[in-house]
């Protein structure tokens, strides 16, 4: 899902694994309306999300085929408990859980002083 016309990301992805679909919507309608549409137009047993704030690490070209090994209900990927409510881990540490601390809990992602509110990363990302 490309959430607006991206020339760039196209192209990354025209070079990706053919079993990987691209669709362009024609403006971009937030991260809730861009997985929206995917969600609506999937088709297949695994829906991967990769947003244009991450990055899969490493050159892995088995990475998208052991996706379709994972539990469907898996809750590793799961910021909360599905029973409680309650998130799985606190501040940074959430977010943590997907995304490498060493390059996105930094000074040089976040732009505020390590350990303060500000430095965490709800205050941009789950607005």
């Amino acid at each position: 899902m490309v959430n607006g016309p991206d020339p760039e990301t196209q192209q990354l992805l025209r070079g990706l694994d053919s079993e990987v679909c691209m669709t362009v919507l024609d403006g971009n309608t937030g991260v809730g309306g861009g997985r929206n549409a995917g969600i609506a137009l999937a088709r297949g047993e695994v829906l991967f999300f990769l947003d244009d704030d991450a990055e899969l690490l490493g050159e892995d070209d088995g990475f998208l085929h052991r996706l379709e090994h994972l539990p469907v209900a898996s809750d590793e990927w799961e910021t909360h408990n599905r029973h409680s409510s309650r998130l799985r881990a606190e501040g940074n540490a959430v977010c943590a859980r997907c995304h490498q601390p060493s390059h996105y809990d930094t000074r040089s992602h976040h732009h505020h002083e390590p350990n303060t509110a500000a430095a965490r990363c709800v205050q941009c990302h789950m607005l």
